[in-house]
């Protein structure tokens, strides 16, 4: 988990999931 940004590209799910 280096950068959110590579996280949720990563993952198919969307960002706001990660970011909350």
């Amino acid at each position: 988990m280096s950068s959110p940004s590579t996280n949720w590209r990563a993952e198919p799910l969307p960002p706001t999931i990660l970011f909350n």
